[in-house]
């Protein structure tokens, strides 16, 4: 029994430890493997567009293309295409809709002209001079009428006068309880703003910001375009504003280098060129500076201080 107990423990030690293992390796895989990303743009008479993703030697690829006004996407794994054909049908549908609303008109008519069409009937005729007959009343009958409607106006006069009384009341004391309730909102929005102050000047929120923002330029240092190159024409009507466009286009030159040419058209409103850019997302970066951030003391007090702020 004993030795049938220890070789049920070896099989379950050794099950566990290949679970784990696969585990690991398939956690370094997402951690260590790059996600690998290149994009290119071409716009001369007309704009086309092409973007490819893929990781792990194409295990999972996705391209998107936009060519003649349509976008294309296509999502692989191990070559076999997951998405793609999609399109195809999307295109089919409306076309079998459209032959669906094309009802032949015939049809239609031949449904209507089945239907008996209601015939007029003589006797209605003289139900309706009665009916006006009826409405047409004596002007002797309405005499007194009018003496007792000016009687009740009369004792309703007061009445109204009442309500008009309670109705101008009732405004006057809603006006001020809405003068009121905004006090009490102005008095809430400027404790809240005192207390983003404090907040925003607390000694730990501002060492979480430096942190913050040194763990953000590291990203993105890993996580732009190793790679960017490409030549564009940019023109405007205005000279001043074509002038102005490529000085700032030029300031991406400090990134890019000599990869990227910009000229300029002083002439004609004119926008085309070639771009082409390459780089890689490894989710490591990521984790470690999420790691380093936990981490830090600061940055844990600032966060528990801001949960604090934001229940009501």
């Amino acid at each position: 029994m004993l030795h049938i107990f220890l070789a049920i423990l070896k099989i379950v030690f050794v099950l566990v430890s290949i679970v784990l293992l696969l585990a690991l390796a398939v956690l370094l895989l997402l951690l260590l493997v790059p996600v690998r990303y290149r994009a290119s743009m071409e716009k001369s008479r007309e704009f086309t567009a092409l973007a490819q993703i893929h990781w792990l030697l194409h295990f999972l690829s996705v391209r998107a293309s936009y060519r003649e006004k349509e976008v294309q996407l296509t999502v692989k794994i191990l070559g076999i295409t997951l998405t793609g054909k999609e399109t195809e049908e999307k295109r089919s549908g409306p076309k079998k809709r459209e032959r669906q609303a094309d009802i032949p008109k015939r049809e239609r008519q031949e449904r209507q002209a089945d239907i008996p069409k209601p015939e007029t009937k003589q006797t209605d005729m003289p139900a309706r001079a009665e009916k006006q007959n009826a409405r047409k009343e004596p002007p002797d009958k309405k005499a007194p009428r009018k003496g007792k409607e000016s009687g009740r106006k009369k004792q309703t006069f007061f009445q109204k006068l009442r309500a008009l009384i309670e109705k101008i009341k009732n405004s006057f004391y809603r006006f001020l309880e809405k003068i009121q309730a905004i006090r009490d909102s102005a008095a809430d929005l400027k404790e809240r703003i005192q207390n983003d102050l404090d907040f925003w000047h607390d000694p730990h929120t501002q060492h979480s910001y430096l942190h913050i923002k040194k763990e953000l330029r590291r990203l993105f240092k890993h996580y732009l375009p190793q790679k960017l190159n490409g030549r564009l024409r940019v023109g405007f009507q205005d000279p001043a504003v074509t002038g102005e466009a490529v000085g700032l286009l030029c300031m991406a030159q400090v990134f890019t280098g000599a990869n990227l040419q910009i000229e300029a058209d002083f002439e004609r409103p004119v926008l085309e060129g070639k771009l082409y850019l390459k780089g890689h997302v490894r989710a490591l970066h990521a984790v470690r500076s999420l790691l380093s951030l936990l981490a830090d003391p600061h940055c844990r007090a600032a966060f528990r201080r801001l949960q604090k702020l934001r229940v009501p």
